[in-house]
């Protein structure tokens, strides 16, 4: 699963995959440092995670169409 990690216009982190853009929801909690993503699309339940803080991996990425 390969995803880029891009910056909004307002200067936040953002997750592109899949063609859905992800904002920061939550986190870095837990030991793992995980960090947990919501769409942009406000009426999209996509939601993702990440784990680490300088060398990102994908988690899970729960999705439904836009």
């Amino acid at each position: 699963m390969e995803f880029q990690k891009i910056t909004s216009g307002k200067n936040k982190t953002q997750i592109l995959h899949m063609g859905f853009r992800m904002q920061w929801n939550k986190g870095p909690q837990g030991p793992n440092d995980t960090t947990y993503y919501n769409c942009v699309e406000k009426s999209c339940k996509a939601t993702l995670a990440t784990v680490g803080i300088d060398d990102i991996t994908l988690k899970f990425h729960r999705h439904q169409m836009h």
